[in-house]
């Protein structure tokens, strides 16, 4: 859970969540569905939080429906999320994002 919603923030909390074997349960920035397959995750949504309670009650009720979840893949779109948005060095993802950061700063 993020401290607030910021628009196009997701911290480390969803990874830390994920390497733990748990599924995230996550309130913040609706950006988190750009990095992070929705199947894999449950969204805590303020404004309706009930939805969220009612998955999470569907999932204790249902532990092959739980593992099911537990083993959906972890990026929105695998490959081209990590060269999209994780690819700081040339070798991840032909190093994108950093060709991007240093043409957006003229370097």
């Amino acid at each position: 859970m993020e401290n607030a919603d910021v628009p196009g923030y997701v911290s480390d909390q969803m990874l830390s969540a994920y390497l733990s074997g748990a599924v995230p349960i996550y309130f913040g920035s609706r950006f988190v569905f750009e990095l992070f397959n929705p199947r894999s995750f449950i969204f805590f949504d303020l404004d309706i939080p009930q939805q969220a309670l009612n998955q999470i009650q569907f999932y204790e009720q249902n532990p092959s429906e739980y593992e099911r979840m537990l083993n959906e893949p972890i990026l929105a779109n695998g490959l081209e999320t990590i060269r999209k948005y994780f690819s700081w060095d040339e070798s991840i993802g032909d190093g994108l994002l950093r060709t991007r950061i240093r043409n957006i700063m003229g370097l």
